[in-house]
């Protein structure tokens, strides 16, 4: 069977929710971060680029309120159905935020930091800070350096050219932040999976991460397929890629 590829007729939305399908990650760190919502009492929380709202919606469940910016005009439709006294939304970026001084206690930037140019991190950084309360904690995510999914990413990165799916990781944005003169700490970290029913099918829900480079990612499917089962667990049910995900603090 000839596979057609998806670059030019599957949007972000579909890959998106085809991942979301496939993995226990979002509902894994959305339960670490309820956690830390638990122990500050409702706190009123800010989901920096919450995506399409999964962790947010979770959140709304422990907060006083929850405040969600989301630049991208995809998921604006979601956003707007759950807006309410508590579930608010903005359309914005984070540089283009506004809110008093101390409006949050939890600030959460799930996979967030790594889509921000380095050169931007310290403005904006300095603005969470300005947003936080005394109380309040920033509490970031990224995968862990070494683990099954970092390995198959640089593969992919090696085979095909930057793909971009490698922008964060421990290491890079814990240096970062030191580099800025904060204090990361790494609070957990989670053993979470992406899966499909076969190598092939989990190829597919993997493309959402090289969806940059989607056409060269599908030519190079023979040699990445044997790299990615290499590097999977295969079950009688499913295939599956290891992912390990860590939350830190963002201290200053």
């Amino acid at each position: 069977m000839t596979r057609t590829s998806s670059s030019a007729i599957e949007p972000y939305q579909t890959l998106f929710a085809r991942y979301l399908d496939n993995t226990d990650g979002k509902d894994a760190v959305a339960e670490a971060l309820a956690s830390h919502a638990r122990a500050l009492g409702r706190p009123r929380i800010l989901d920096v680029g919450a995506g399409p709202g999964t962790i947010a919606t979770r959140l709304l469940d422990e907060a006083e309120h929850v405040t969600v910016v989301e630049p991208s005009p995809d998921f604006a439709g979601t956003h707007e159905s759950r807006a309410s006294g508590r579930y608010r939304f903005f359309q914005q970026t984070i540089q283009e935020f506004e809110a008093p001084s101390g409006s949050f206690d939890l600030i959460v930037l799930s996979y967030v930091l790594e889509s921000i140019p380095g050169r931007d991190w310290s403005a904006v950084l300095a603005k969470l800070d300005e947003l936080r309360s005394d109380r309040g904690v920033i509490l970031g995510v990224t995968y862990v350096d070494g683990c099954a999914w970092e390995a198959f990413a640089d593969f992919v990165d090696t085979t095909i050219g930057a793909s971009g799916a490698r922008e964060g990781g421990t290491d890079r944005i814990i240096r970062q932040l030191r580099d800025l003169g904060y204090a990361p700490v790494i609070d957990r970290v989670l053993e979470t999976s992406i899966w499909g029913r076969d190598v092939d099918e989990l190829f597919d829900v993997l493309e959402f991460f090289f969806r940059n480079e989607a056409d060269k990612y599908e030519s190079a499917r023979p040699r990445l397929l044997k790299e990615l089962a290499r590097l999977s667990k295969v079950t009688r049910s499913r295939v599956s890629l290891p992912v390990l995900e860590a939350v830190f603090q963002v201290r200053s």
